[in-house]
């Protein structure tokens, strides 16, 4: 029978169950699992066999929060995520100017601040590099672009344009615009973006789905449906290669709140949503919904001010008379909310506005959820569960690494660094986690964010081939036994409650495992002495072995470019080592 064996595999079944043996894959779908034996009466001589060697076999990845569009384009532009340092930006926008001198506007993305003194990057600088034309490069986080002078002399923008409502123009000293414009000022620019060749929406959801598969992702949220300043509309686009077949991953549309606009948008919401119904592999129930900004460019909205910009608490995007209106009325049409909130104020507001619905419209099913939540105020911590709302968490940004240490942390309320990204707290309260990459705001890899939230530390290359003992309870999503949400697909990863844990946010006690500060903000001498007991004896290693399957499932942490020779982009094996630790415990979800 022709088709796909993996065999001598561990095998995660749900629930924290695993089973020694083999599976067959016939046409992109599991179509029999069993010991070795029974499987191999299964194969013929056609079939391919996959030798896992005691690897773990793991379900693909469900993303709830993720940019594929925005990622994908840039994997065919300039590119910047793949290097962190001033001099290698520069080296990769002016070899690709140089290269392109047909092209009238250079765009990119992926840059970071922190490489840059004070944090920011100027346009004299992107002068220096591409004097002759418009340079438009998107941030990582799409929170900001920095475009050179060229730029805003061709957008007719000038020292003097006032701050638009949910953004802002960074300026020196001297009240000169600098060249760096925060999230609704980009719109200022949008005029001078080259319109996008026909298929460049449906080449960068080629592309994304490439990246996204290579690392065991097999179903994901797009977060920015809609024409918004991430990016160009990708709607008709997911219809056109759902159609042709390309398309070969579920994925739930959250169309973009249109903050200049009201209720009357929720109409073509409607019809979009009625639009994909027959589709096979696309949903439209989701609405997503901007709140505030980031901590990084002080426009989260916050409780207190920052401590580096006293008369600053950030801005609420929408005023919070308005969001209650338009979730409860979202809510009453059979939306769910996918809301935006990094402040601890942009919490409240969005957790104040789910209440409001649920008082005007009684139990309706709507499966909400608030994305980020950087800082929750303590009081807020167990409107989560009451509310029956799910907190949509990055955990591959809990780590202090130097964009958080320089740009984030000095701005906050003394005290609430301690519960930056409060995991634990908001299991202990009951609430419901899922968890999304946020790509290319950081990197899709499920793993490295497991990795991650288990130990608040980056993850690292690791050289022998066994795991650590003691995964995370965050990676579990907070599984109580509830398959919740609803609209998200699956969403599984391993998971294990570590012995000690910070309180609040459920990272590991320093001096107890790891030390969780980044090595390069370490001095000589200062990390706290570990007990041997308290050293992991097993490391994970990650061993790319491509199958050719779609719906396996199989993850791993191989190079976003390997590809199986059928030319299908699949997931990849873990390498557990020859026998399951019985420390892995495994957690299930949807």
């Amino acid at each position: 029978m022709t088709g796909t064996c993996i065999r001598n595999a561990r095998l995660y079944l749900g629930a924290g169950r695993w089973e020694s043996g083999s599976l067959f894959v016939r046409d992109g779908r599991i179509a029999a699992r069993g010991v070795d034996g029974a499987i191999a009466q299964l194969c013929d001589d056609a079939t391919e066999i996959v030798d896992a060697r005691g690897a773990s076999v793991l379900p693909g990845f469900h993303d709830t929060h993720t940019h594929p569009v925005l990622g994908g384009i840039a994997l065919l532009g300039i590119d910047l995520t793949p290097v962190h340092d001033a001099d290698a930006y520069h080296r990769l926008i002016r070899a690709y100017a140089a290269a392109h001198p047909e092209l009238e506007v250079i765009e990119g993305s992926g840059w970071y601040g922190d490489v840059y003194p004070g944090g920011t990057p100027t346009r004299w600088m992107l002068d220096e590099l591409v004097p002759d034309r418009p340079a438009i490069l998107t941030s990582h986080d799409a929170h900001g672009v920095w475009v050179n002078s060229a730029a805003l002399a061709a957008a007719g923008v000038a020292d003097d344009v006032p701050d638009p409502a949910g953004g802002r123009f960074v300026r020196d000293e001297r009240g000169r615009l600098t060249g760096l414009l925060l999230d609704a000022a980009q719109a200022a620019i949008a005029g001078i973006r080259p319109t996008a060749r026909a298929g460049l929406v449906e080449d960068g959801i080629r592309a994304a789905q490439e990246r996204l598969h290579a690392v065991g992702i097999t179903s994901w949220h797009d977060a920015a449906v809609g024409p918004s300043e991430l990016g160009p509309d990708s709607f008709d686009a997911y219809l056109a290669l759902d159609a042709s077949g390309e398309l070969r991953t579920r994925v739930a549309l959250c169309q973009w709140w249109d903050r200049e606009r009201g209720l009357e948008q929720i109409a073509g919401f409607e019809e979009r949503r009625e639009r994909v119904r027959g589709t096979r592999r696309l949903r439209a129930r989701i609405v997503k919904v901007m709140q505030d900004g980031v901590i990084e460019n002080r426009t989260a909205a916050m409780l207190e001010p920052y401590r580096d910009d006293p008369g600053n608490r950030g801005e609420s995007f929408i005023e919070p008379a308005r969001l209650n209106e338009l979730v409860a009325a979202l809510d009453a049409r059979g939306f769910d909310v996918h809301l935006h909130a990094v402040g601890d104020r942009a919490v409240r507001e969005c957790l104040d506005a789910v209440q409001h619905a649920r008082e005007v419209n009684g139990p309706t099913g709507g499966r909400h959820q608030i994305a980020h939540v950087d800082i929750v105020a303590p009081g807020d911590l167990p409107r989560f569960a009451a509310l029956d709302v799910t907190a949509n968490v990055q955990m591959l940004w809990a780590r202090l690494d130097a964009e958080v240490v320089e740009r984030k942390l000095p701005g906050i309320r003394a005290g609430a660094a301690r519960s930056h990204f409060p995991f634990g707290s908001l299991l202990a309260h009951g609430a419901r986690l899922a968890g999304g990459s946020d790509w290319p705001v950081s990197d899709p890899n499920p793993l490295w964010a497991i990795h991650t939230g288990a130990t608040r530390l980056a993850p690292r290359p690791i050289r022998t081939p066994r795991p650590p003992r003691s995964p995370s309870r965050c990676c579990r999503g907070g599984h109580r036994g509830r398959r919740r949400p609803r609209r998200l697909h699956r969403r599984r990863g391993l998971g294990r409650p570590a012995r000690e844990r910070d309180r609040h946010t459920g990272a590991r006690l320093r001096g107890r495992c790891r030390d969780p500060r980044p090595r390069h903000l370490e001095r000589r001498g200062s990390r706290p002495r570990q007990r041997r007991r308290d050293v992991p004896r097993r490391r994970a290693a990650l061993t790319p072995v491509p199958i050719s399957t779609r719906n396996a499932g199989v993850v791993g942490g191989a190079s976003p470019r390997t590809r199986h020779p059928s030319g299908v982009v699949t997931s990849h094996l873990l390498h557990f080592g020859r026998r399951h630790p019985r420390s892995a415990d495994a957690g299930t979800r949807e």
